[in-house]
C-alpha cells in the first residue's frame, strides 16, 4: 500500500513538474518572441515567469522602454487567464495569432514617470494645416499639452494604471461579451460593456478586432477622476478664468479644431464635453449599432446622425442628452480621411529625390532629438560604440545594443564624448 501511494505521489509530482515546465517554457518563447519583434522600438526585461491549475499565467516585475519616450513603463503584474488547465497548455500559439474562446487579461499597476513624456506623435489627427492635435491645451499656456511638465504641474508625476480585459463566448449564444475597465489614477476611468458577432473565420486577433467594429449592443462609460478639476485648477491659475469659463473656452477650441479637419458636431456632442470640462463626473454611452463603427466610409457630404446610424444614446451625470450627430465638410473631410489632394498642391511640379541615409555629425547637446535613431558616438578613450539612442538627459546619453540574451543599455557622460554621429 505504501509503495503504491508513493508511486501514485511521484507520479502526481511528475505530472505537476513537466505541466509548470512546459508553461514556462512557452511563455518563455512568448517574451522572446515579443521582445524580438520589438527590438528597434523598445527593450523589455521582467522579474520571472508563474502559472496555476486554474489557467493563469503571469509575468512579474515587468519592464518596457519605448526608445521614443525616454521613459521606462514598470508593469507590477501581468497575468493572462484561460477557460481551463488544458487551454493554458496552448499558450505558445498566441504568437501566431491564436485566440481561445474565453479570455481574461490583467495589467496592474504599470506605471511611468512623466517627467521627460512630450507624445510628440500622439494626439495628431491629420497633418499640417488640416491636423487637429486633441492633447493641445492653448488655455494653460503658449504651446501648452498634456504631456509631461503640464502634467507635472496638476501634482501627477508618476501615472499609475490598471487594465482589466476579458471575452467570453456565451453558452448556447452566437455571440460573445466584451467587459473592458481602464484605470489611470487621479485622472479617470473608462469601462466598456459589448455584445459582439462571433468571429468570422476562426478565433484570432484580426477577426475579434472585426467584430468590434461590429457590436450588436455597446454600453462605454467614461469616468472623471479628477484631470478635469486639476485642469482647472492649473490652467485658471495661468489664464485668470473660473472653471465654467475655462470649459466654454476649451470647447469653443475643441470645435474649431474639428471644423479645421472637415467636422462640425451637433450641439448634444457639444454639451457633452462643456459640461464634463466644468463639471466632471460620468459620461455615459449606449449603442445597438445598424452600421459598422467607423469613419472613413461615410459620405462626405452631408450630416452623421449618430442616434440613427448607431442607436446612440448618451449621459452627462444622469442627464440625456440629444442632438448627436455633425455636419460633414467634403473638402476638410475628404483630404483628411480619404487623402484627397489639394487642388492647388497639383498645379505646383513635382520635385522627387531620392534620400539615402548615411552617418551625419550631430552636436551632443542635440542628442535629445536624436532619441530612437541609430547613433555611433566615440569617446575619448578612443572606444566607439554603436547602437540606438535609448535615452538622454543633461548630463548622460544611453546608447542601446542587441546582445544575445536581450538589451544592454550603455550611459555615456556627454563630456566624454568627442565625436556624435545618426544615421539618417
Amino acid at each position: 500500500m505504501k509503495k503504491l501511494l508513493f508511486t501514485v505521489t511521484l507520479l502526481a509530482l511528475t505530472v505537476y513538474v513537466t505541466f509548470k515546465v512546459w508553461v514556462w517554457y512557452q511563455a518563455e518563447q512568448l517574451m522572446a518572441g515579443w521582445k524580438d519583434s520589438l527590438a528597434g522600438e523598445a527593450a523589455i526585461s521582467y522579474r520571472w515567469i508563474y502559472s496555476s491549475l486554474e489557467g493563469e499565467v503571469g509575468i512579474s516585475g515587468l519592464s518596457v522602454t519605448p526608445f521614443r519616450l525616454k521613459e521606462t513603463i514598470e508593469i507590477e503584474d501581468a497575468r493572462i487567464k484561460f477557460a481551463n488547465v488544458f487551454e493554458l497548455l496552448k499558450l505558445g500559439e498566441l504568437a501566431s495569432g491564436y485566440l481561445p474562446e474565453q479570455l481574461r487579461v490583467w495589467l496592474s499597476g504599470a506605471s511611468i514617470t512623466v517627467r521627460d513624456l512630450s507624445f510628440q506623435e500622439v494626439g495628431v489627427i491629420g497633418s499640417g494645416d488640416l491636423s487637429l492635435d486633441v492633447l493641445e491645451v492653448p488655455q494653460c499656456g503658449p504651446q501648452a499639452r498634456l504631456s509631461g511638465p503640464l502634467l507635472q504641474a496638476m501634482g501627477l508625476n508618476v501615472l499609475v494604471s490598471n487594465l482589466d480585459m476579458s471575452y467570453r463566448r456565451r453558452p448556447l449564444a452566437d455571440n460573445v461579451v466584451w467587459e473592458s475597465t481602464w484605470d489611470l489614477e487621479g485622472v479617470g476611468r473608462v469601462g466598456i460593456e459589448a455584445d459582439l458577432p462571433l468571429p468570422q473565420g476562426g478565433w484570432s486577433v484580426l477577426s475579434l478586432t472585426n467584430a468590434l467594429l461590429h457590436p450588436q449592443k455597446m454600453s462605454i462609460a467614461v469616468h472623471d477622476a479628477g484631470i478635469t478639476r486639476r485642469l482647472a485648477l492649473i490652467c485658471g491659475e495661468r489664464s485668470q478664468h473660473k472653471r465654467a469659463e475655462l470649459a466654454t473656452l476649451m470647447t469653443q477650441d475643441r470645435l474649431a479644431g474639428l471644423q479645421q479637419v472637415g467636422i462640425l458636431p451637433g450641439r448634444g456632442l457639444q454639451q457633452l464635453l462643456q459640461v464634463f470640462l466644468a463639471e466632471g463626473g460620468v459620461m455615459a454611452f449606449d449603442m445597438t449599432p445598424t452600421e459598422p463603427l467607423g469613419f472613413q466610409q461615410w459620405p462626405s457630404d452631408s450630416s452623421v446622425d449618430l442616434e440613427r446610424k448607431w442607436g446612440l444614446q448618451a449621459h452627462i451625470n444622469g442627464q440625456r442628452v440629444s442632438d448627436l450627430g455633425w455636419q460633414i465638410d467634403a473638402i476638410g473631410y475628404e483630404r483628411l480621411w480619404n487623402k484627397t489632394p489639394d487642388p492647388d498642391d497639383q498645379k505646383r511640379p513635382k520635385v522627387v529625390t531620392e534620400h539615402k541615409p548615411e552617418w551625419q555629425q550631430v552636436l551632443v547637446v542635440d542628442a535629445g532629438k536624436m532619441v530612437g535613431h541609430t547613433v555611433k558616438v566615440v569617446l575619448e578613450t578612443g572606444k566607439t560604440l554603436e547602437g540606438v539612442l535609448s535615452g538622454e538627459s543633461e548630463y548622460v546619453v544611453e546608447v542601446s545594443q542587441m546582445v544575445s540574451s536581450g538589451v544592454i543599455a550603455y550611459p555615456l557622460k556627454k563630456r566624454e564624448i568627442v565625436d556624435f554621429q545618426v544615421w539618417r
